[in-house]
């Protein structure tokens, strides 16, 4: 649990991350910048739709918990730091 505490203090509008939520019945994942947040949500407006998914187009705008939001927060309903690309020295 406490990557995920972690991840939670680095967030900040703007800040490009990936949205995990469910909805159907399925679990979905999709790429999203950090539109909106406060000390229990956080609004992800989404760069990418997770495959041919209507309701969750790019632009959509999703309403996550934050992980102090323990009631509602789940590692397959939250807000993950994208990972960093590494950058290769030659």
């Amino acid at each position: 649990m406490d990557i995920y505490r972690q991840e939670d203090l680095r967030l900040r509008r703007h800040l490009p991350v990936i949205a995990c939520w469910s909805a159907g019945g399925f679990s979905h994942q999709a790429r999203g910048i950090i539109h909106a947040l406060d000390s229990r949500t956080v609004t992800v407006k989404l760069l990418e739709g997770p495959g041919n998914r209507g309701q969750y187009a790019r632009g959509s705008l999703l309403l996550l918990p934050r992980f102090a939001d323990q009631t509602a927060w789940s590692s397959t309903f939250c807000v993950r730091l994208c990972p960093e690309r590494s950058r290769r020295t030659r």
